[in-house]
Order: structure tokens, then C-alpha cells, then sequence
């Protein structure tokens, strides 16, 4: 990585996940002298530290975006899952990415009688829309037969969907964008951006250099030198652990390869094997960390023991943390505003819309064709007051947590 910062170049990034990196490497396909200022070191943040989950859905349901935009405004939304979907599947095949992609299996266990109605309706909305990813109804015997978690209120079985090594992906797309010749420069926090003649003037921990266009591609992220997009972004804190090797019996019984469990709980919990079969690895965003990050381990462990007891004795090796980006509308945006490209708010679906809208970035900010659809278009709220320090989060998180754990003991399972 490069240690020096050119005194001006075609373009700065700044932020260098998975949206950065993509933006830059599109960029310097179209011909543009590329340097991407990263805060920390390549990878820290939760581009690299995520479930690797590649779906085609946006947090919000078919049903809850036909609500808000109408049965033909929802469809561009839709159509943009598939296609960050596609994207990231196309882009790992043709480029030969080695970051262990493979099929997944996906359970997501109905917690409470009312969860089921409404996996029902997820399933019946996105097999008519597709056949490519089924969605197949489980009844809370069938949830037991495959799964041996117990108690569940049922749960749907999703097939087509795929799984990967997020670290991995990472690291070859910094490979691809630095053979292209994007310069990455690390430990390089910046802390204002500001007109200058014709250009754009990018400070911090770095030196400074001139820029004819700026992307901000932070996400959760994003500090003060974006204020104006900080104010329209909820940075969410995630948790991920690693338990020590598991027997490979119990693995072979209870996690399959490239199965995943994801608990559908107010504050969903999910549960997958690690790429090389031998851990469990699970997350979720479980409230604030005290204690540190063992402590959270440990607290995500609870809910892996409530679904599977046997676990109980299982040791944890590693926790990491990431913080995601979540829109007040739950819907990622790309777009351009004081001058500045960016694109944000991916709302838990990162990896594919953060790689997919941050191509599209790479593409606005070059001058070239852009086909995000409503993506682009869509208005990127904020609220009064909000300044980008999400001081209600906790409060909601603990609220979810509190009513989880009250469904749990009304239904005898212990811990929610």
C-alpha cells in the first residue's frame, strides 16, 4: 500500500470497504488516476467482519414496499435485489475471486406464532416473483426433523442464495482495484472536505491533496467531514464470534455445509459454518458492549445454546464488531450532493448493494452510464435534530431484546 499521497490526482475515495473499492476500481477502468484514503488499516470494519450472506432482498419486504411506493413503485426496488444479486455472483465467477462462494441453505425459524404468518407472506411473495431462490414452508416438526432446533413456531427453508468468505472478498477486490492502479493509502483519516478553484481538496491525518471529484464511501462510517451525510445515516454496531472447533459429528448433524440459521427474533440472531466446516460462527446485533468484545461473545452464545443445548460446552476463540449503515428508510441510496458522490444506508444488505451501487458510484462519479434506478433517484431523508449520533438506539435495542426474552420464557425455551 502506498504510504505517500500525491499532491493531486483524477479522483479520491474515501473509505476503502467493499462500496470504496468498487467505486475505485470502475473509475480507473474508465481511465482515472485513483487514491483511495483509508482511516484505518484495509479491511477493519465490517466490509470484511459480516455473515457473508449474497441475497437478493432489501430490508424491507415486498409487502412493506408496496405499501409505501404502490405494486408498480415496488418493482424497481425488487429488481435492484436481483440485480445487486447477480452482480456479485457474476463478478466472483468471471473474475475467478477466490473467496469461497458456495450454495447456502438457508432456515430462518419463526420464534413466535405470529412470525410464521409472516414468513408465509415472504415466501409466497418472492417465489412468485422468481423461481431462481425458492422459499419453502416448515412446519415446527419439519423445523426439528432438519434442524434439531426445538420450539420454533415453524420456519421456511430458502434454497439459491449463497454464502462466502467476506474477508476473502475483500482482499481480492483490493487486488483487482490495485491492478488497475488504484493507490491505497491507510491510517489516512480525513476530517474535511472543501472547494477549491475547480476542484476538491481532501484533508486530515494525510497530507492534503486536490481532487477534480471526491467519493465518500463510509457508510456507518461517516465523520464529521460529511456532516450532511452523517445526518442521514444510522450507524448500527453488529457482532460476530467464532466458537473453537466443534466435533465434526455434531457439525455434520447440526450444520451441514454451507448451511446457515438465522432466528426470527425482534433482534435477529443468526448462526452459520465457518468456510472450512469445523466452527460455528454466529451474530447478531445484540445491544452495546460492555465488557468487551469476549463478553458479547458470550452473550451471543446464549442464543446459540437456547437453539441448540448440546452446544452449552462449546468455547468461543474469536468475537469481532462491525458497524453497519442503516437509512431511516431502510433503502440504500447512491447519489450526489455538495459536489461530493457517494453512496450509503445499504441497511444490513451491504455486501450485495455495497458492491453493486458502489460500481454504480464509480460509474457517476466517471460521467459514465448509471443504472441504480429508484436507488439514485430516491430521496434520502434524515430527521429533525438528527445529527448522526443515533442516541435511541439503545433504547430500541434493549427494548427488542426485553420483549425476546419475554416470548422465550411464555413459551418455556429460557433465553430469546
Amino acid at each position: 500500500m502506498a504510504r505517500e499521497v500525491p499532491e493531486s490526482c483524477d479522483a479520491v475515495v474515501v473509505g476503502a470497504g467493499i462500496t470504496g473499492v468498487m467505486a475505485a476500481w470502475r473509475m480507473a477502468r474508465a481511465g482515472l488516476s485513483v487514491v483511495v484514503l483509508e482511516q484505518g488499516v484495509l479491511g477493519q470494519g465490517a466490509s470484511s467482519r459480516n455473515n457473508g450472506m449474497v441475497v437478493p432482498y432489501l430490508k424491507p419486504s415486498p409487502h412493506e414496499l408496496e405499501e409505501r411506493f404502490g405494486p408498480e413503485g415496488a418493482v424497481p426496488y425488487l429488481n435492484g435485489g436481483e440485480t445487486a444479486f447477480h452482480f456479485v455472483r457474476d463478478l466472483i465467477r468471471d473474475r475467478g475471486l477466490d473467496c469461497d462462494l458456495e450454495d447456502n441453505e438457508r432456515f430462518v425459524i419463526a420464534n413466535r406464532p405470529g412470525d410464521m404468518a409472516h414468513l408465509v407472506e415472504l415466501a409466497e411473495a418472492y417465489n412468485a416473483r422468481s423461481d431462481e431462490v425458492t422459499w419453502t414452508a416448515l412446519s415446527s416438526d419439519e423445523v426439528l426433523e432438519q434442524t434439531e432446533v426445538a420450539g420454533s413456531e415453524g420456519g421456511v427453508l430458502v434454497r439459491g442464495t449463497y454464502c462466502l468468505h467476506p474477508g476473502k472478498y475483500h482482499a481480492r477486490l483490493v487486488e483487482l482495484a490495485h491492478a488497475a492502479g488504484v493507490r491505497f493509502v491507510e491510517n489516512a483519516e480525513v476530517t474535511e472536505i472543501g472547494a477549491e478553484g475547480n476542484s476538491v481538496s481532501v484533508r486530515g491525518r494525510a497530507a492534503p491533496i486536490r481532487a477534480g471529484r471526491v467519493v465518500v464511501a463510509t457508510n456507518g462510517y461517516t465523520g464529521g467531514f460529511a456532516g450532511w451525510l452523517r445526518r442521514r445515516i444510522i450507524p448500527v454496531r453488529a457482532y460476530m464470534a467464532c466458537s473453537e472447533p466443534v466435533a465434526p459429528e455434531v457439525m455434520a448433524r447440526l450444520f451441514p455445509p454451507a448451511r446457515s440459521v438465522t432466528i426470527a427474533k425482534r433482534n435477529l440472531f443468526w448462526m452459520r459454518t465457518s468456510p472450512d466446516g469445523t466452527r460455528v460462527m454466529f451474530g447478531g446485533r445484540a445491544g452495546a458492549c460492555r465488557g468487551g468484545l469476549m463478553r458479547k461473545a458470550e452473550d451471543l452464545k446464549e442464543d446459540v445454546v437456547a437453539a441448540y443445548p448440546e452446544l452449552k460446552d462449546m468455547g468461543v476463540s474469536h468475537c469481532w464488531e462491525g458497524v453497519l449503515g442503516f437509512s431511516f428508510g431502510q433503502l440504500p441510496h447512491v447519489g450526489t450532493m455538495n459536489g461530493v458522490h457517494y453512496a450509503a444506508g445499504f441497511s444490513g444488505v451491504g455486501l450485495t448493494f455495497g458492491s453493486w451501487l458502489g460500481d454504480q458510484l464509480g460509474r457517476l462519479a466517471a460521467g459514465e452510464e448509471v443504472t441504480a434506478g429508484p436507488f439514485l433517484s430516491s430521496e434520502f431523508e434524515t430527521r429533525p435534530y438528527y445529527f448522526g449520533q443515533p442516541w435511541f438506539l439503545p433504547l430500541v435495542i434493549a427494548k427488542m431484546n426485553a420483549a425476546d426474552r419475554l416470548d422465550a420464557w411464555r413459551q418455556g425455551r429460557g433465553k430469546g
